[in-house]
């Protein structure tokens, strides 16, 4: 299962440019059907920072559970421990 999100990284008080996101990151994903899955993002512009607005890819490790709860339109959150770090919206499920 193949999923394209828009993504935006809400900006998080910290100093400019110290923190990016690249491909291969395991944030928390919460959606309406999931609360707390660990997911890995696949940027497509290789990195994103505070305040961007992406799309990226969102894998799974067991991607079966997934695939009869996520649809086209639906919200998540992700997180990294405690801090939520962006919003995003499922575009495409392929």
């Amino acid at each position: 299962m193949d999923l394209l999100s828009k993504v935006e990284f809400l900006k998080i008080d910290r100093k400019k440019y110290e923190y990016r996101y690249i491909n291969g990151c395991w944030p928390t994903i919460s959606y309406p059907a999931l609360n707390g899955i660990a997911g890995c993002t696949l940027l497509l512009d290789q990195e994103a920072f505070d305040g961007d607005i992406v799309e990226l890819e969102l894998k799974f490790l067991d991607e079966s559970l997934h695939e009869d709860k996520i649809k086209e339109g639906d919200t998540f959150d992700l997180y990294v421990g405690r801090v939520h770090i962006a919003k995003g919206e499922f575009l495409v499920i392929m």
